[in-house]
């Protein structure tokens, strides 16, 4: 992307939206979405003051680079040292499924962090996944080998990572995402580093450091201009409850007011009464496919008779539930299958399920919330519905294993991002 085409994309923003769209974090102005981070980081070394010579030495000593498909048994070995063989998501592991990826760097851009020191060794890695379907990239895989921590300047590899993925993907990638640990701020911290924010908290869906500790992860997106405002559905219709929430993303990004309404057939408890006769009818005539795939990972789907069903995958290996798909015909219909959700969250030991459902429907909205589902966050410009149009979105979820509070490591916007959403979040 050309510095011209960087700045007419900055114009869609005017002057008063960006500064107050900027935030300070720590005393630093931290950047707000992929264009303000590219114009800030012509140059890392002009992005921020190396300390002393010790900090020059490190930075002179780390390397960033893309890997290759030779290199994928380096990579799943660091994974192994990293997470001490207890890295739930097996498919990192794979050396096949890796050395594939790792042959389409135009949709796996896995980079290197390598110590000079140590005869440019993989010590570290970082990866920009990029789905051009949906026009959303993934940012995962962020680590450095523990025994190499003093040697590896981390913010520059992360930097560098960033502004070769941001410049590579930028034609074709609308916003990206990335799940961030709680167990420590510091990936946070370089997440608002390259203009990540959160959007949600995910209560204990991870497990990495021991079969029974669970963690909680907090989704950071950061977008193009284009994405939040040219592409976006600017006008979500929400549950009046939902305003609060609403007005931290609309200050955050410079959004004008939503639409807040209470359902149209007002504040109705869709389980009792007639409902409940209808919704019963549905549930007894559910049906439920289990489909075993690679990588410990369970396909399900549930479906009435009249074809509305939901879909999600679990990863067995921490009992969590993502990826879904909701498709309903009617409000009936999607209260007798959040129903079966939960039936076999019980039956099947599943810990953890979320589901990203657009912010264009109260009904839904109030169904979701009457089911017993917690708020897990809101996030902006997510999914297409039609053309390049994207739809706000809010995670709806579930989660077993009680959250303590004390053992979240939050930055400051985590922070005030988890106090928005206590309220809606069910024990």
């Amino acid at each position: 992307m050309s510095r011209r085409t960087m700045q007419t994309s900055l114009e869609i923003l005017s002057e008063k939206t960006q500064a107050k769209a900027r935030i300070n974090t720590s005393n630093n102005i931290t950047p707000l979405g992929v264009e303000e981070f590219l114009e800030a980081t012509v140059n890392v070394i002009s992005f921020r003051k190396l300390k002393n010579d010790r900090a020059l030495k490190i930075y002179k000593n780390t390397i960033v680079n893309l890997t290759s498909s030779n290199e994928a048994d380096d990579i799943v070995q660091l994974y192994q040292d990293v997470y001490q063989g207890n890295y739930p998501y097996t498919e990192m592991l794979d050396l096949d499924y890796l050395e594939e990826k790792l042959k389409h760097p135009d949709i796996t851009s896995l980079y290197a962090y390598r110590s000079k020191k140590h005869h440019n060794r993989i010590v570290g890695c970082g990866a920009v996944i990029c789905d051009k379907e949906s026009r959303t990239g993934y940012l995962r895989g962020l680590m450095l080998h523990p025994n190499y921590r003093d040697e590896i300047d981390i913010k520059k590899s992360v930097l560098k990572t960033l502004i070769s993925g941001y410049n590579r993907f930028y034609d074709h990638i609308d916003k990206y995402y990335t799940e961030t640990r709680t167990a420590h701020s510091k990936a946070q911290y370089l997440m608002e580093l390259i203009g990540c924010r959160p959007c949600a908290i995910f209560p204990n869906k991870d497990i990495f450091e021991g079969k029974n500790i669970r963690e909680t992860d907090c989704l950071d997106v950061v977008y193009t201009d284009r994405a939040l405002y040219k592409y976006r559905n600017s006008y979500p219709i929400l549950l009046p409850c939902f305003e609060e929430l609403y007005r931290y993303f609309a200050e955050r990004y410079g959004f004008e007011d939503a639409i807040f309404a209470e359902p149209r057939i007002g504040k109705y408890d869709f389980f009792s009464g007639k409902f409940m006769d209808i919704i019963t009818k549905i549930f007894c005539n559910i049906s439920v496919n289990r489909k075993e795939c690679r990588y410990n990972r369970i396909k399900y789907k549930i479906q009435t008779e009249s074809g509305s069903k939901i879909e999600f995958t679990v990863t067995e290996t921490v009992k969590s539930a993502e990826k879904t798909i909701v498709n309903v015909n009617c409000i009936e219909d999607l209260a007798a299958l959040l129903i079966k959700v939960d039936d076999i969250m019980k039956e099947d030991d599943i810990e953890y399920f979320e589901c990203y459902i657009p912010a264009t429907n109260p009904e839904i909205q109030s169904v979701f919330l009457q089911s017993g589902f917690s708020v897990f966050g809101y996030v902006p410009a997510w999914i297409s519905d039609s053309g390049r149009q994207l739809n706000d979105c809010i995670i709806f979820g579930k989660y077993n294993t009680p959250l303590e509070m004390g053992r979240l490591r939050l930055t400051y916007e985590g922070n005030q991002l988890l106090n928005l959403l206590k309220p809606f979040l069910k024990k």
